[in-house]
């Protein structure tokens, strides 16, 4: 025999097995990655095929059908032996013995090349032939052992397909008698030991098959006779070597022998006691492995996001199935991934949308116990493979999902190490401004808590924040001053209208608090600002032992801070007789308590006399309980707004209804118009703060019989089902008011050019779709809304646009104001205007 490419010898040894006990080994990349069985029916027409032997289970599944077609020259039943897997490319080559065929059977791609044909690779049972082709094994170079059962062994080059050494007989020792049926095989272990599986008698003994190691010159050691329950026993025709073999929690690096015997399948130790795993074969005609010992597989696993922001929350988790074998791996036993319990249950979301990269897998969701589990026999290509699933929790809080180490073994070895992943709770941000309500130029004091609702602290110097007070609020000359307290550690800066904070560390379970003060510019307008920490702007990082998570807020942050309004509406015009008297409803927006000064200014030689009324009652008529704020004959009077005062819902004054009275003296002639200012000033805190309105009374007809326009007020609260007041209503944010106000022509004469104007009150928003699309007014002349009423008078048929269009009514949001233009309006005749708004 010439020397061998790689000068490899070969030593006889006895069959004594070093076992190591490990808890893991170290192994290059590899294709011996399972154990193939070739199963061929020996009948003409019927499928032969590769199948996967799981030597935990004892079973074997189909890995693809033996493509027929690339074998010709002959149409009886094809069989189907000495196959081995090529630790060079993987791929699984097995022979077509009855026309010496050579094949070769790519487990990634799945596709059958023939290699060759050759006379020495066809049985030949002539007296002079090698016997039947019954076995082979691939060292690390290709080269191909091909055994035939006259005990020849050949030698050939898988690449090339070439015969390197032509067939030559094996020395058996003397008292061993082999016999020269289609039974045995060919195998390589470790170190290259070469073993052949055959069937004699051994000093005399039973006939049986028997373990023999021979050598690079073909010389037999001693042979080891196979018994099955002590018995010595015949007829196995394929034999593999696993390099290792499962106990318990241990990997053993040790060969273990599988044998198969048509329908049924064995595991032997080294000693050649065999046991029975499998009997339902599909008539197995060979066994095929090679000796590289694989790489372990690995197995991690990670929730995107790797954090919920609240109960319902849904999370995806990846299993990823590392394989950096050059072969496929199938798993010997079930992948099985319970979902953690604790803090509650987790369980797989409604739509759990499972999906995998791991060829076959076959993925069971089981929901008693909540688990995800991956069929034994489930093939992991090269590269490995991710299997992905929805899962959603119960209760916010830290999850841990594990799967130990040990307890999942494939065909390359035990997964060792355990994969672990944690699903935290978003970290949740509040703040507040105290007070809540101020006028410009005062200070108040921003603070803002950081918790954490985890079981776990979050990573030193990770806890980060920015809140862009500024920018949010969008208030003009706001100035932010020093941090006056910080228990989030880090560190905080304050520039730009910017707080941030940086390097911060939160306990588990734990809160931190930043608070600073926060000052309005002096000119800063009336209204709610609101500022926003967006989820984005808040991070941490968690770490459990295997990766960093990177973790947001759970949801936007936000504080409101209220400019308290200081406002007088709206001003009116009126047209009336000579003598009459004239009420002019109007509103004060106060803000805050306190005294505020009136002043009436009217024209240079004023003929008219002009008193302010606080409308106790809001009926916008003077009444005996009214208080005269500026009596007649005066200019200026004040009136201070008390905690007695009706307030709104959050708890600052109400609108005050106020009524400037007009006398109009007798004589007055046609045209005589006359423009009052109203004034009103309020000191809070030495901030001043005024509002002006103006009344325009002009004489139409002068006599008993002119015109006189009067006006009254209702509002209901439409979301709480309120009836029709004229007192003011109250309600909360959201709600939704709706404002009539009627008028009534109480003189005989006609009255011209009579416009209806109403401020929108302030916080709120005029509803610009009120009635109908587009269609915020509702005008209906000859009726007028009555207290206690629960409906709005009229009907769609009486809706104006909202838009200032050919229409006589318009309602706007900027500036916010109602106005119908009634025009001509006749002795006696009445009607009604109404709007709705939204309380912000």
């Amino acid at each position: 025999m010439p020397q061998h490419p790689r000068s490899l010898r070969r030593l006889t040894r006895a069959l004594l097995t070093l076992l190591t006990a490990v808890t893991g080994h170290a192994a290059a990349a590899s294709y011996c990655t399972a154990i193939y069985a070739t199963a061929a029916p020996g009948t003409s027409g019927a499928t032969s095929k590769h199948q996967f032997l799981n030597t935990i289970s004892g079973t074997v599944s189909d890995y693809g059908t033996i493509d027929d077609s690339k074998v010709t020259g002959t149409t009886g039943p094809l069989e189907y032996n000495a196959s081995a897997i090529n630790p060079v490319n993987g791929a699984l080559y097995y022979v077509e013995r009855t026309t010496g065929t050579l094949l070769s059977y790519n487990p990634a791609t799945r596709v059958t090349t023939k290699v060759t044909q050759n006379t020495n690779l066809r049985s030949n049972t002539d007296a002079t032939g090698i016997g039947f082709i019954i076995g082979a094994a691939i060292e690390e170079t290709g080269n191909m052992y091909v055994y035939s059962s006259f005990g020849w062994v050949s030698i050939f080059n898988t690449a090339t397909g070439t015969q390197v050494q032509a067939p030559r007989k094996i020395t058996f020792p003397s008292g061993f008698t082999p016999a020269t049926n289609t039974n045995g095989d060919i195998v390589l272990g470790a170190n290259n030991q070469l073993y052949i599986l055959v069937e004699g008698v051994l000093n005399g003994g039973a006939s049986g098959s028997h373990l023999i190691p021979i050598s690079d010159t073909l010389v037999a050691g001693t042979p080891v006779p196979i018994k099955v329950g002590g018995v010595a026993t015949g007829g196995f025709n394929g034999m593999a070597i696993e390099p290792f073999r499962v106990q318990g929690n241990t990997t053993i690096i040790a060969e273990t022998f599988y044998l198969s015997s048509g329908t049924n399948l064995y595991r032997m130790g080294a000693d050649g006691a065999a046991t029975s795993i499998y009997n339902q074969g599909q008539n197995i005609t060979d066994l095929a492995s090679c000796n590289v010992v694989p790489a372990r597989p690995t197995l991690k696993k990670e929730f995107d996001p790797p954090f919920l922001t609240g109960a319902g929350g849904i999370s995806r988790l990846t299993i990823t199935v590392g394989n950096d074998n050059s072969g496929p791996i199938a798993l010997y036993t079930d992948l099985v991934d319970p979902l953690p319990s604790s803090p509650a249950q987790m369980t797989f979301a409604p739509n759990p949308n499972p999906s995998g990269t791991c060829g076959n897998a076959q993925i069971q969701l089981s929901n008693s116990p909540p688990e995800l589990r991956i069929k034994a026999g489930s093939y992991i290509p090269v590269g490995g493979c991710v299997l992905q699933v929805n899962v959603t929790v119960p209760v916010p809080g830290t999850y841990q999902n594990v799967i130990l180490g040990s307890t999942v073994v494939t065909s390359a070895n035990v997964i060792q190490e355990e994969a672990k992943a944690t699903l935290y709770d978003a970290v949740r941000v509040s703040k507040t401004f105290s007070p809540a309500n101020l006028l410009p130029g005062q200070t108040t004091v921003l603070s803002v808590t950081l918790t954490n609702g985890n079981s776990a602290p979050t990573k030193v110097a990770t806890l980060t924040l920015e809140d862009r007070i500024a920018e949010t609020t969008g208030l003009p000359g706001l100035t932010l001053g020093a941090v006056t307290g910080n228990s989030c550690g880090g560190s905080v800066s304050v520039a730009g209208g910017v707080l941030k904070l940086t390097g911060g560390t939160l306990g588990a379970g734990g809160s931190c608090v930043i608070t600073l003060p926060v000052t309005l510019g002096a000119a800063t307008a009336s209204g709610k600002y609101t500022n926003v920490i967006q989820p984005t702007q808040v991070s941490a990082t968690f770490n459990d032992g295997v990766r960093d998570s990177g973790v947001n807020g759970a949801a936007s942050a936000t504080a409101d801070l209220t400019v308290a309004p200081f406002a007088l509406v709206s001003s009116a015009v009126r047209t009336t007789q000579s003598p009459a008297t004239v009420t002019n409803p109007h509103r004060l927006t106060p803000g805050v308590t306190g005294p505020v000064t009136f002043t009436l200014t009217p024209p240079a030689g004023s003929r008219m006399t002009y008193l302010l009324w606080y409308d106790v009652n809001g009926d916008g008529q003077v009444d005996p309980a009214d208080q005269a704020v500026v009596p007649a004959g005066q200019t200026t009077g004040t009136l201070n707004v008390t905690g007695s005062f009706p307030t709104r819902p959050d708890g600052t004054p109400a609108d005050v209804n106020l009524l400037v009275q007009v006398l109009v003296p007798p004589g007055l002639a046609q045209g005589v118009t006359e423009v009052l200012t109203l004034g009103a000033r309020q000191t809070v805190g030495g901030t001043v703060r005024t509002a002006t309105l103006t009344d325009t009374t002009i004489v139409g007809q002068s006599g008993g019989t002119g015109g006189s326009l009067n006006l009254s007020k209702l509002v209901r609260n439409i979301t709480a089902g309120g009836a029709f007041s004229l007192n003011a209503s109250t309600g909360g944010v959201g709600e939704v008011l709706e404002y009539c106000v009627n008028y009534l022509n109480q003189g005989v004469g006609t009255l011209s050019e009579v416009v209806m104007t109403d401020p929108v009150p302030f916080f709120t928003a005029p509803q610009l779709d009120g009635y109908l699309p587009g269609q915020g007014v509702r005008w209906v002349r000859g009726v007028a809304a009555q207290p206690g009423q629960t409906a709005t008078p009229g009907t769609d048929s009486n809706n104006l646009t909202s838009a200032a269009d050919t229409d006589p009514g318009s309602l706007s949001v900027t500036p916010g104001r109602l106005s119908v233009v009634i025009g001509t309006l006749a002795g006696g005749e009445q009607g009604t205007v109404c709007y709705r708004v939204k309380i912000r």
